[in-house]
């Protein structure tokens, strides 16, 4: 459903003509405009702000099981435009929105090896669970999404703390953001007084 999965080259079309007809089909201005100013392009230590959207396949109006919507529309939003959009505030902090509702994933670091994580979903303010929308339908794709990366990602977290793991190159294309991360962090920590 989502063509961010997708290299952007073979998805090119769809996310321009989703782009195209964003503010008319959305009736929000400047919703297809991208913005980002992350980790050491932020205006200060710990502001990141980014903004992105791009498009589904055909036949999805938002990211559900069916593509269908499930819950009444937003805010101001007065259609679906055949995107979603993504956003960071903040280094640990992230939020996919469609145009019914939105998905809050918020990392807390523990320890060196603990991490928190916060999954929050949202919805027009005036909806009624029950009547407006279904829990069950509204959580289903981010919901099991969420526990296959955490199976993935407590397998990967064992593995990476064994005495058997060697590191290796990150992927220069789709683990950008990772990378840009790893350098903001480290010039953070070059940058704080040691304690004694």
């Amino acid at each position: 459903m989502h063509t961010l999965k997708d290299r952007y080259e073979n998805v090119e079309p769809i996310v321009s003509a989703m782009l195209a007809r964003t503010e008319a089909v959305t009736g929000v201005e400047a919703m297809g405009k991208a913005h980002t100013r992350i980790f050491s392009e932020a205006e200060g230590f710990g502001t990141c702000v980014h903004h992105s959207r791009y498009g589904l396949f055909d036949g999805y109006l938002k990211g559900s099981e069916d593509g269908r919507a499930v819950a009444p529309l937003m805010g101001q939003i007065s259609g679906y435009d055949g995107g979603a959009g993504d956003f960071q505030m903040g280094p640990l902090t992230s939020m996919l929105n469609y145009p019914d509702h939105c998905v809050l994933y918020r990392f807390i670091p523990r320890s060196l090896t603990e991490t928190d994580m916060q999954v929050v979903w949202f919805v027009n303010g005036d909806a009624v669970e029950g009547e407006d929308y279904h829990k069950d339908k509204l959580i289903w794709l981010w919901h099991n999404t969420t526990l296959e990366d955490e199976y993935i990602i407590s397998r990967n977290s064992a593995g990476v703390n064994s005495h058997f793991f060697e590191p290796g190159p990150l992927h220069p294309e789709f683990e950008q953001t990772l990378m840009a991360f790893h350098a903001w962090y480290l010039d953070a920590l070059a940058g704080c007084p040691s304690k004694k």
